[in-house]
């Protein structure tokens, strides 16, 4: 009888111990104080986000300079005021821009600093009109 009466007074005490655990490591879950398995995308995550934000400073009224710094040409088919332009980080990321032409354009000093100047006539005072949202697609070569 007496080891009866002392299952039944422990019961209580044991439920109450369990439930203060459950409570505890619900606790630890819920704010993230549990061991994560690492994520191999969030590098490539990361990186399309501070690109996206680099993109974004690019935007009407931004001038052809500005947009040098984050941009290249391409290449194919383009004029002093319209042109595909590829992120200089990756060039499968590409945006559509038009430019309104500023003053008469001539030799200008290229902002990539890379051989001569194939994009003469342009200048780095050209103001951006209208920029694409950021696509993906193979670069062309020509």
């Amino acid at each position: 009888m007496e080891v009866q009466n002392l299952m039944l007074r422990s019961i209580p005490g044991f439920a109450l111990g369990c439930s203060a655990g459950l409570l505890i490591a619900n606790c630890l879950l819920a704010n993230g104080y549990t061991q994560r398995r690492p994520d191999p995308n969030r590098e490539h995550t990361e990186w399309i986000a501070s690109t996206l934000k680099k993109i974004q400073t690019i935007k009407a009224g931004s001038t052809r300079r500005d947009l040098l710094t984050v941009f290249t040409h391409e290449g194919g088919l383009s004029s002093r005021t319209s042109s595909v332009f590829v992120l200089r980080e990756c060039p499968y990321i590409k945006v559509a821009v038009t430019l309104r032409a500023v003053g008469t354009g001539g030799p200008r000093s290229t902002t990539s600093g890379h051989g001569p100047d194939l994009y003469a006539g342009e200048s780095d005072s050209d103001v951006v009109q209208t920029i694409t949202t950021p696509y993906l697609q193979w670069s062309i070569m020509d």
